[in-house]
């Protein structure tokens, strides 16, 4: 009898210990998911407001190629948003509906959309068909492309670009998963 109320208490302790170690390791990633949620929104926000104060008139030569574009870590966020916006900035990106509003930069590096959406082509031209931009899809609301989540057809896209200003409506809404992007 005192040997497997031993034996139990061993096997409660172990089983104890490992459900505390468990936990402390999805406590820590939690916690990691929350301070790279809290830097890309502190970001964000920077280049947001450098945006707002900086004249579009002259075209921007961006990088188009997207080589060096992977999913987003936090060792990609040492940027400095202010100079990012002052090579690259052109213009906005809002959704009303949703909450979202992102600075537009002229071509798609991963800095560039680390802190907003990037241009796929040169010399596009707002409200004349598409207008192709990249950019990042976080799974919290607000932080980058977020906010895609609860568009809702017949909801409207404001694009300002060059300072020039272009009103689409969403026609459609689906999920398109990374490896169909090419």
């Amino acid at each position: 009898m005192f040997r497997q109320t031993s034996k139990r208490k061993k096997i409660a302790f172990y089983t104890t210990t490992v459900i505390l170690i468990v936990g402390l390791v999805v406590l820590g990633v939690f916690i990691k998911h929350i301070q790279f949620s809290k830097q890309v929104n502190a970001l964000q926000q920077e280049a947001l407001v450098e945006m707002q104060q900086k004249s579009t008139d002259q075209r921007v030569i961006g990088n188009y190629s997207g080589e060096d574009i992977e999913p987003l870590r936090s060792s990609h966020l040492p940027v400095d948003p202010v100079e990012l916006i002052d090579q690259y900035g052109v213009g906005f990106i809002r959704i009303p509906a949703v909450g979202m509003d992102l600075p537009i930069l002229e071509g798609i590096t991963k800095a560039n959309i680390s802190i907003g959406a990037g241009t796929v082509k040169a010399n596009q031209q707002i409200g004349k068909g598409n207008f192709a931009l990249l950019g990042h899809y976080m799974t919290s609301q607000g932080l980058l492309f977020g906010s895609l989540q609860y568009v809702s057809v017949g909801d409207e896209v404001e694009i300002t670009f060059y300072g020039e200003e272009a009103t689409y409506v969403v026609q459609e809404t689906r999920v398109i998963h990374q490896s169909e992007g090419q």
